[in-house]
């Protein structure tokens, strides 16, 4: 993993950081917009982003049931379990660096504009997350359907202690912490404008791996579109 996207102070880890929007400076004065036709096809293909904006049904599946004037609309793919993608965080290498200060790692949300407000935050994992219509509703027959998270803050802390103690007792123990993500789509509309069209990665579950496998999900390469704010939309260069 690129030592940008690891970020180390005293005993907590970051996979990356995200800028922190919120509060009384939220500007909905003009719409924040991912263009959806300057994404790499490359791009889309290996993060699994589904959204027509020429489509009726935009190729999706609206998880919002509210009806107001100002509104979050969460989408997700038509079939949901195959829009996942796991990302593999090479943890041994954190263990060999940092030893006993390793403590938690943070592991984040990200969207293609880095510019999602805190209380749009809120709504977008509520939303995911809610126990009748949320994301588990559309995994019906997938195997960790029952451990995909209840709930989730959009950084979320992972303890790593015990499986660095693991990790000193038998350093093949574990290899990777894996993060399953899921893509999805937000419209922010109020008073019938949209003020935020954009695509949040959303991490739904993680476990600690030797091999990297998480049932039968792909595993994406997803550090090289990383950044420090948002994860890029056109094919890195590298």
């Amino acid at each position: 993993m690129k030592n940008k996207l690891l970020i180390a102070s005293l005993a907590t880890f970051s996979l990356f950081a995200l800028a922190s929007c919120g509060g009384k400076g939220d500007d909905y004065s003009s719409l924040r917009e991912v263009v959806l036709s300057d994404i790499d096809a490359s791009v889309k293909t290996d993060l699994n982003l589904f959204y027509d904006s020429e489509a009726e049904d935009h190729n999706a599946v609206c998880l919002t049931t509210d009806v107001k004037t100002d509104l979050i609309k969460v989408y997700v793919a038509k079939d949901a379990k195959a829009s996942l993608f796991v990302y593999n965080v090479d943890i041994k290498n954190i263990f060999e660096e940092h030893k006993e200060k390793s403590k938690t790692l943070n592991i984040s949300a990200v969207s293609s504009t880095g510019a999602i407000y805190e209380s749009e935050q809120t709504t977008i994992l509520t939303t995911l997350f809610a126990s009748e219509n949320g994301i588990k509703s559309r995994l019906e027959g997938f195997d960790l359907k029952d451990s995909i998270y209840d709930s989730s803050t959009y950084t979320k802390s992972v303890d790593i202690t015990e499986e660095y103690e693991k990790y000193v007792e038998n350093n093949d123990s574990v290899a990777y912490l894996s993060i399953v993500y899921i893509p999805t789509f937000v419209v922010h509309t109020i008073d019938g404008q949209d003020k935020l069209r954009d695509y949040v990665l959303v991490p739904v579950y993680h476990a600690f791996t030797t091999d990297g496998k998480v049932s039968d999900i792909n595993v994406v390469d997803f550090a090289k579109y990383l950044d420090s704010t948002k994860f890029k939309i056109k094919e890195s260069a590298e």
